[in-house]
């Protein structure tokens, strides 16, 4: 398993129309740690990366209380 690019982390949360903060709350880590990974200024580990996607997928959504998630 490999870390994200922030290519990757910024494209997830575009997709799914969240912010960083939105992603933190999500995952439950701090809005700096998505922020950081976001610029480049620390990796994403793989397992938080695949925490999130799972998080955002669509049945997930579904489950997830506002305002964490907005469509």
């Amino acid at each position: 398993m490999r870390s994200p690019t922030t290519d990757e982390i910024a494209a997830l949360l575009t997709r799914a129309g969240i912010t960083a903060a939105d992603a933190s709350r999500i995952v439950c880590v701090s809005k700096s740690s998505i922020t950081r990974a976001i610029s480049g200024e620390q990796q994403m580990s793989p397992q938080l990366y695949q925490l999130l996607q799972l998080m955002l997928s669509a049945a997930a959504r579904r489950e997830l209380p506002d305002p964490l998630i907005r469509d």
